[in-house]
């Protein structure tokens, strides 16, 4: 996770509290400095933890940038997500949805700069290859901790559902094609004085080879329970794009609603329970009286089929 959470510096108690609470294994002190195993990366200083999970931790980190002309020192400060799990560990569709993660670009995607091996130390003496994902710093917060403040306007909510379909769409476009696989409020940041929603947090994407829309190959079972489509609830391993358009009608509902979704609705395994969440939530048509178009629209995207 990136970006509008707060960072903690050094080792404090509650720091070490949040670490245990997502699952880190370790937690790196600040100002631990580590850097690229070949020397090419540069030095990062470790300024604060800032979220962690299932995929790794992720800091706040900064680095001194040299320019040559003017010749001027520039502290610049960036995310640092290392990767659970020793690199020769990691499978090759992780390595290779990695890889394919640095080399996207897209307005409404987070800014991936590099990546590299570095040796770190995980506490008790010892020290581990781990892979590094340096990003940009969305400076903005989450979308979710925007939607639970409420106060902004239709026209706001409708441009940020129209540049997440776009990075969404981005990734679906790709060859192999992209599936995201966690997308929810708190995996959209928002980016600068204008406010650009930034889809983060690439750890569950995985690539669909097939050209048709239902994926065929088991996969890796990722994301976050209560965004999951029926479908992917009722065959775990198995990832589609529909996946995706399924959690952001949940995404899209909620920023329309100006009301955030807690778990204990759902998993929805069927259309049962489907109803229950959007019940629990007041129904889709409560939200959009006057809007009967975007009613119909995240009435398809949650459809169970």
């Amino acid at each position: 996770m990136v970006g509008g959470r707060g960072v903690s510096a050094g080792t404090t108690p509650n720091t070490m509290a949040r670490a245990v609470e997502v699952g880190a294994d370790f937690v790196l002190p600040r100002g631990t400095v580590i850097g690229d195993v070949g020397g090419h990366a540069g030095r990062f200083a470790i300024e604060g933890f800032l979220d962690g999970g299932g995929e790794g931790t992720t800091y706040l980190a900064s680095r001194v940038v040299r320019h040559s002309f003017p010749e001027v020192e520039v502290t610049e400060y960036v995310c640092l997500k290392i990767v659970r799990g020793e690199v020769h560990e990691l499978r090759e569709r992780a390595l290779r949805a990695m890889r394919a993660v640095v080399g996207l670009r897209h307005e409404n995607l987070l800014r991936i700069t590099g990546s590299f091996i570095a040796d770190i130390d995980v506490g008790g003496g010892r020290t581990s290859q781990r892979w590094v994902i340096a990003s940009e710093l969305c400076d903005g917060g989450t979308l979710e901790e925007r939607v639970a403040a409420g106060g902004y306007t239709a026209e706001e909510a409708i441009d940020w559902m129209l540049q997440i379909s776009e990075g969404v769409h981005f990734l679906h476009r790709q060859t192999p094609s992209q599936v995201h696989q966690d997308l929810k409020l708190q995996n959209v940041c928002l980016r600068g004085p204008r406010r650009v929603p930034v889809i983060i947090d690439f750890g569950s994407l995985v690539e669909i080879f097939s050209t048709v829309t239902a994926g065929t190959e088991p996969r890796d079972d990722h994301g976050t329970p209560w965004y999951k489509s029926p479908e992917r609830l009722r065959h775990p391993g198995r990832v589609s794009r529909a996946d995706d358009i399924w959690s952001l009608g949940l995404v899209f509902l909620q920023i329309w609603a100006r009301r955030v979704l807690h778990s204990p609705v759902i998993p929805a395994r069927d259309r049962v329970d489907v109803d229950r969440v959007l019940g629990s939530m007041g129904g889709i048509g409560e939200f959009a009286p006057r809007h009967d178009d975007l009613a119909s629209l995240f009435q398809k995207m949650l459809n169970d089929d």
